[in-house]
């Protein structure tokens, strides 16, 4: 079913002539739905397979000679499955029946009814499918998420398995950076100031941040020559190492300060990190405002962390910003309301014309600008914000 808002949505209906069906059919065409009217589940089954239907409003007592058949045509036919279904009826007991049968209805009303309710609950559901609908085109588009759950490696080998082309947006504190990914492979990376050898190494080891994936058409000289096998080799030994060295540290969120005037023992090189910190800095912002590049970086600050240069500080610096604590927030307790995962998917959509609750006033993407000291070259479309096992099914997805 190919639902679109700016169609006219049919609505199929199996029920005897009545007054209250002739309401109901008045109430639908004032609300731009069209109604086809049968009297036979087997035409409407029909007429279901020949043409786009958003939704089947059937009569049990219609429908129970040969209803059973009926509704299992429908969910289980390909061009049909996704048509929601109505129940009415006369009967009390209708939910228990249907429960014996374990039919797949979306809901059922008790007649008489309102037809304004039936129209009200119509309107509910199309939109909801809608909002789905739209979610799964916007993953077939790209998606987002946090590098926490899928780091560069994974994502690199995602879009490998499905020999997709595309570009990967990805942040780590005040740094952007961008990978481009022809047909599976990797061909370009970008990090302001660095070659793309050294920008792909320095994002390998990005395990806090978040990203982007548009999939979309690249066409780029080619500037990396290691082939994916090697790139995930060598990303893969780099996140070992990395992960390593930060177990021997505290977290990199920790506030690190000079402590100690000397330098006498240090390298040049040692001696410029050393004085990163003659103001407190967590782990991460010394590693961002280093120079040299990122792994020798957090090697010389684990050395003067050994060797008592560097001291931990308390500090009334919150570890992240107000906006960043309220996304996270509202990001939790969608999940938390949300725990099917089209459902959390549709809550996300259902929001995206309106995101200014955690941002102050502020849209989604005003809140990545003001948050980033320089802007992506291409602007980063909304997307829907997955858990890592959401993204491996996206994997599996891309992978057929």
């Amino acid at each position: 079913m190919n639902i679109n808002k700016h169609q006219q949505k049919t609505i199929v209906i199996i029920d005897n002539p009545s007054s209250e069906l002739d309401q109901l059919i008045k109430l639908l065409v004032d609300c731009h739905f069209e109604s086809k009217i049968f009297q036979d589940t087997k035409q409407a089954y029909n007429y279901c397979l020949a043409n786009p239907v958003n939704l089947v409003i059937v009569e049990w007592h219609i429908s129970q000679n040969n209803g059973f058949q009926f509704f299992k045509k429908i969910k289980e036919s390909f061009s049909t499955k996704s048509i929601p279904i109505i129940i009415t009826t006369r009967e009390i007991e209708l939910n228990a029946r249907l429960k014996s049968m374990e039919l797949e209805i979306d809901d059922y009303l008790q007649k008489p009814y309102y037809p304004e309710e039936v129209v009200s609950r119509i309107e509910s559901i199309v939109q909801e499918l809608e909002v789905i609908e739209e979610s799964r085109k916007n993953l077939q588009q790209g998606f987002t998420g946090n590098l926490e759950e899928m780091n560069l490696v994974d994502l690199i080998h995602t879009l490998e398995l499905g020999g997709k082309s595309g570009i990967i947006y990805m942040t780590r504190e005040h740094r952007e950076g961008q990978i481009f990914i022809d047909k599976g492979q990797v061909v370009d990376a970008f990090i302001e100031g660095n070659p793309p050898e050294e920008s792909l190494t320095q994002m390998l080891t990005w395990l806090d941040g978040t990203f982007w994936v548009n999939l979309q058409k690249v066409d780029r000289i080619r500037m990396i020559h290691d082939n994916n096998k090697e790139i995930l080799l060598k990303g893969n030994q780099l996140i070992h190492q990395w992960r390593q060295l930060t177990t021997q540290l505290p977290p990199l969120r920790t506030y690190l300060m000079s402590a100690q005037s000397t330098r006498n023992g240090l390298s040049k090189t040692e001696k410029k990190i050393y004085e990163l910190f003659s103001s407190s800095l967590t782990i991460i912002q010394g590693i961002e405002s280093s120079l040299v590049d990122d792994f020798q970086t957090l090697e010389i600050i684990k050395k003067l962390y050994d060797n008592g240069y560097l001291i931990k500080v308390n500090t009334n610096h919150p570890s992240k910003d107000s906006v960043t604590q309220n996304i996270e927030t509202w990001v939790k307790q969608e999940h938390e309301k949300n725990k099917n995962g089209y459902s959390r998917i549709a809550s996300f959509f259902k929001r995206k014309k309106n995101t200014t609750d955690f941002t102050n006033g502020k849209n989604f993407s005003s809140l990545v600008a003001d948050n980033s000291q320089k802007k992506l070259s291409t602007k980063t479309p909304y997307k829907v914000s997955l858990s890592k096992g959401d993204l491996l099914l996206i994997r599996q997805k891309l992978s057929q």
